[in-house]
C-alpha cells in the first residue's frame, strides 16, 4: 500500500462516515453552491438535477476507500463523465463547473477534519484523509472538465461548419 494513503482500517472508517453522512454532505454542498453568488445556473436547476451524480460519486469514493487500493487504480470515470456532460447540457460555464467542484471539495475536507478530530492521532488521520480525498477529487475534476470541454468543442465545431460540410452532420 502506498505510504501516503490512510491505513486500511482508517480508510474503512472514513468510508463509513461518508456513507452515514451522505445526506448531510449533500445538504451542506447544496447550501454552499446555492449561496455562492458567482453560480447562476445552479439557482435555475431543481434539486434532483443539481444533485446529479454526486450521491453515486460519494458511494464510489467510499468503495474505493474500503478497497484499500490506490485511488488512481479506481478513477471515477463514469461519475465524472456523466457529471461533465450533464453540466454542459444544463448550461454551466467552465467557471461554474469548477466552483461547484470547489464547494464539493470544501465539504469533503471538512468531513475529513471532523473524522480526524475523533482520532487519537488526529493530524496523521487528517493528513491521510486529505491526501486520499484530494487525489480522488482531482481525478473527478479532471475527468469532468475534460468531458465538459469535449462537449463544448463538439458544439463549437458544429456551429462553425460550413453548409454541406460532412463532418458537421
Amino acid at each position: 500500500m502506498n505510504e501516503d494513503n490512510l491505513a486500511l482500517p482508517l480508510r474503512g472508517k472514513l468510508a463509513d462516515r461518508l456513507a452515514q453522512r451522505r445526506q448531510e454532505v449533500l445538504q451542506r454542498w447544496l447550501l454552499l453552491i446555492r449561496g455562492d453568488i458567482r453560480l447562476m445556473t445552479p439557482e435555475l436547476l431543481p434539486k434532483p438535477l443539481l444533485e446529479d451524480y454526486i450521491p453515486e460519486f460519494l458511494e464510489q469514493f467510499a468503495a474505493v476507500l474500503r478497497s484499500g487500493d490506490p485511488v488512481e487504480d479506481q478513477p471515477p470515470e463514469q461519475a465524472a463523465q456523466i457529471h461533465g456532460t450533464e453540466r454542459f447540457h444544463e448550461g454551466y460555464s467552465i467557471r461554474e463547473l469548477l466552483l461547484e467542484l470547489y464547494w464539493l471539495r470544501t465539504v469533503l475536507f471538512q468531513e475529513a477534519l471532523e473524522f480526524a478530530q475523533q482520532r487519537e492521532d488526529d493530524l496523521s488521520a487528517y493528513t491521510g484523509a486529505c491526501r486520499v480525498m484530494d487525489r480522488y477529487l482531482m481525478e473527478f475534476q479532471y475527468r469532468s472538465l475534460t468531458v465538459f470541454v469535449e462537449e463544448l468543442q463538439k458544439t463549437s465545431s458544429k456551429s462553425t461548419a460550413m453548409p454541406g460540410d460532412r463532418e458537421a452532420a
